[in-house]
């Protein structure tokens, strides 16, 4: 087990608790604010990005993500980081806690609901986000309540029957709906439970029934999505039921948990990394209680012990580490009550209230987010970076002919043979010496010039073997390709320079993002014709785009926001040449946009701009190259899914894009309409963005990194993600 630095909060006496907010780098999120009065709690429930608390008075107390106002809707936009209370017009019997919503059932069986209400998650109507709204359930009263990803549901007190309202999604309603409709079937129910897109109830007898999303096998046969509730006479009659993200569980009176549905994370506990459409046996007993996470699941046993298995790269499992595991540990907590999470869990402990896992959006309630808006640098001085690279959730760097990775590897990104995170860098064996690195979505590619080797996440056919990939590649095997000189890794397709600058690409071709017409997956190098010799390539999510010899740049696959460059949003599936006012010398693709360097040092984007990924105040889509106001010449350039980096002549480094995590640098939260320098930095030699944070490689061979540090990806110190149970500051004195 590894050490993890924990911070501590004490509670102590009777009155308003407050302390200071900060985030890694020092900054605070949100002011101090005010604590519940002593009190006990009667409920609790962990949601995607929030957790909420229900005080012995009935008061609703929330903290974590509020971009949609889902912990605090009388102030929406930024984080909660210490608990808000939710003014209600009754006391609340019950919590729960969605996607980016939440929902309380009122001591009068009234329900109300607050924050996103872009799919009709709030079951009024539809309209405003905030709140919060009280649903409208036409006279009728709850008796239960469940949030999952876009939906809630209630079993209604008039009959036991159910109504779900929402965004309906794979078919946890038939139709999407503002206001609450009946799923058909089902009548005096129990036990009702709803994960992101599917739910589950009891009947009088105790026989299971589901409905939603089926298609990984999460409710019964057959493997379909389906509206309509089924009885999943495979699960027995349970005493209760537990269901995450693509999976179920039974819980019998002995305490056993049996599940079914995905288990690629280990989330069925039993011992394997794999999914079961017939039940299987977790090996955890003696519980009384299940919660099921996004890709974790957590039991209580009567003794307060809570065993832990799956999912663990935030945290999740408890027990101090970051691993990802098939079969329970327990983690280092004994509680009375326990709610699970897609990403975090919280429990009650006596007279506090614990949570654990991940906090970049300060769902922990502790006043800290694992973020850094200023560089944060690290590491030791000496060999520059040959090359460095970020993926989704996790970094690679290559210095001399040492290859190392760290952060997320739930799909075993790093290449080290495990699937446990990193938050400092680990070795890559590799049975060659590499001279790059290329990290996308849970997935890194390396190479010599006689081939390459690819790890992680395979199913689409990127790990170019031939073969089909399942269950994630944990360790590199070389692939033989002549002369390969440069690789770039996209969402789910790669590609490779090799012999006389041929361009072969592999992996998913959904969009014609392989250089061909739309086609199943490719497990092998395929040629991209239609361009010359190519120099440079990057791969983005779902397109491609190449420059070759002379500068020319050309680019093909999607295009629904104009990420190729064309001047249209057709769908490319060969390649075609985007008109740019210079010679390309450098190119970057996101995640709907596109980047390039010219020869002198302008730099132009375009595509999506919704989050000023092209650089430029205009928010509208750019259908073609438009010039990017820099303060000098760039040099460098890294291109992430929502924003970009380029490093200056003269070392500093400017940013531009989404800046919800402190991805600019520039140490301010917030949009980022034109490129903003990231603070303190004039000695970078590289740069490389992801999805959501930054590293910058130094000419002194240190690293300097920023935005978003959930799965360990800035590297040494720079993750706050917490994997043991910590205490919320909620007092309660009996």
């Amino acid at each position: 087990m590894r050490a993890v630095v924990v911070v501590v909060v004490v509670v102590a006496g009777c009155g308003r608790v407050g302390f200071d907010a900060r985030s890694v780098d020092g900054a605070g999120d949100d002011a101090p604010g005010d604590a519940p009065p002593a009190s006990c709690f009667r409920g609790l429930s962990a949601g995607r990005m929030t957790s909420c608390a229900i005080d012995a008075r009935g008061d609703v107390w929330c903290w974590g993500d509020n971009g949609q106002g889902e912990s605090n809707p009388a102030a929406i936009g930024g984080y909660t980081l210490v608990p808000a209370k939710i003014v209600l017009p009754a006391p609340a019997a019950q919590i729960a806690a969605g996607s980016q919503f939440a929902c309380a059932r009122l001591e009068d069986g009234r329900v109300a609901c607050w924050g996103d209400n872009g799919d009709g998650q709030l079951g009024d109507g539809g309209g405003a986000d905030g709140g919060p709204f009280l649903v409208a359930l036409a006279g009728e009263r709850a008796t239960e309540l469940a949030a999952g990803g876009i939906d809630a549901c209630i079993v209604r007190a008039s009959d036991g029957g159910v109504m779900c309202w929402g965004g309906g999604g794979d078919n946890v309603l038939a139709a999407p709906s503002p206001t609450p409709v009946t799923v058909p079937v089902l009548v005096q129910v129990h036990g009702l439970v709803l994960a992101h897109r599917h739910a589950c109830a009891l009947d009088p007898a105790n026989n299971v029934w589901c409905w939603g999303r089926g298609r990984g096998g999460e409710i019964g046969p057959p493997l379909a999505d389906r509206s309509t509730p089924t009885m999943v006479s495979i699960l027995g009659q349970p005493a209760s039921l537990a269901a995450g993200g693509k999976f179920t569980c039974a819980l019998d009176d002995a305490g056993t948990a049996r599940c079914i549905g995905d288990g690629t994370f280990g989330e069925l506990g039993h011992g394997a990394f794999a999914a079961s459409a017939s039940p299987v046996t977790a090996l955890a007993t003696g519980l009384v209680e299940l919660g099921g996470g996004g890709k974790a699941m957590c039991g209580r046993r009567a003794d307060g012990s809570v065993p832990c298995w799956g999912a663990g790269g935030d945290g999740l499992l408890g027990d101090g580490s970051y691993d990802t595991r098939s079969t329970p540990g327990d983690a280092a907590v004994a509680l009375s009550a326990l709610s699970v999470g897609y990403h975090h869990a919280c429990g009650l402990a006596g007279t506090q209230i614990l949570c654990w896992g991940r906090d970049t959006e300060g769902q922990l309630g502790r006043g800290t987010r694992a973020v850094a808006r200023t560089p944060q640098t690290w590491g030791t001085a000496g060999a520059p970076q040959t090359s460095l690279t970020m993926g989704s959730q996790h970094t690679c760097q290559l210095r001399g002919t040492s290859l190392a990775c760290w952060g997320l590897n739930l799909n075993g990104q790093l290449g080290d043979g495990t699937r446990t995170s990193r938050r400092a860098p680990v070795p890559v064996p590799l049975s060659f010496t590499p001279i790059g690195v290329a990290a996308g979505n849970q997935l890194t590619c390396a190479w010599d010039s006689a081939g390459f080797a690819c790890w992680g996440l395979g199913a689409s056919g990127q790990i170019g073997d031939g073969a089909p990939h399942p269950q994630p590649v944990l360790s590199g095997t070389r692939q033989t390709l002549a002369n390969v000189s440069a690789m770039s890794v996209g969402g789910s397709h790669v590609c490779a320079i090799g012999n006389g600058g041929a361009l072969y690409c592999w992996g998913s071709n959904g969009n014609g993002q392989l250089g061909a017409p739309v086609s199943a997956d490719r497990r092998s190098p395929g040629l991209v014709g239609g361009v010359g010799a190519v120099q440079r390539v990057s791969a983005g999510y779902a397109h491609t785009c190449a420059i070759i010899a002379g500068g020319a740049l050309y680019c093909w696959g999607a295009n629904v926001h104009g990420q190729l460059g064309d001047g249209s949003t057709m769908q490319r599936t060969a390649p075609m040449l985007i008109l740019v006012p210079g010679i390309a010398v450098e190119v970057g693709a996101g995640r709907e946009h596109t980047c390039a360097i010219l020869q002198g040092g302008d730099v132009y984007c375009w595509g999506r701009n919704d989050g000023n990924e092209v650089g430029v105040a205009n928010q509208a889509d750019q259908l073609a190259p438009v010039r990017v106001a820099l303060p000098a010449a760039a040099v460098s350039l890294g291109v992430g899914a929502r924003g970009a980096c380029a490093v200056l002549t003269d070392g500093r480094v400017s940013c531009w894009g989404v800046n919800s995590v402190g991805e600019v640098g520039s140490g301010g939260g917030g949009a980022s309409t034109t490129p903003m320098l990231a603070a303190g930095l004039s000695t970078a030699a590289i740069v490389a963005r992801s999805s959501n944070g930054v590293c910058a490689g130094l000419t002194d061979g240190r690293l300097a990194c920023w935005g978003n540090a959930e799965g360990g990806q800035l590297g040494s110190g720079l993750r706050d993600d917490v994997a043991t149970p910590m205490t919320v500051p909620l007092s309660c004195n009996p």
